[in-house]
């Protein structure tokens, strides 16, 4: 579950900057899903299969930061066998 809600928030993210993107069910379904639960709460995620096993680990404080959306600024792309930072042209 936590998986497809964040898919939705990364679809949500898409459709935003691309209205034209088709979407197929996966994604449609993740989206609403997303768009129906909202921002996720380290409460509501560890309600989850994955929030349990992260409790049974007794790394329960990191829900909060499972929880957080949009926290960071810089996202890696994977080019030419390795990641380097989003947005950089290529040198």
């Amino acid at each position: 579950m936590d998986d497809a809600w964040c898919a939705g928030h990364l679809v949500e993210r898409l459709v935003t900057a691309d209205p034209t993107l088709r979407l197929d069910d996966g994604a449609r379904v993740a989206g609403e899903l997303a768009g129906r639960l909202g921002s996720p709460t380290p409460a509501a995620l560890g309600a989850t299969g994955a929030g349990a096993a992260i409790r049974q680990l007794e790394l329960e404080a990191d829900l909060e930061i499972c929880a957080r959306v949009d926290d960071v600024k810089t996202v890696p792309v994977w080019r030419d066998g390795a990641f380097v930072k989003g947005g950089e042209e290529e040198g």
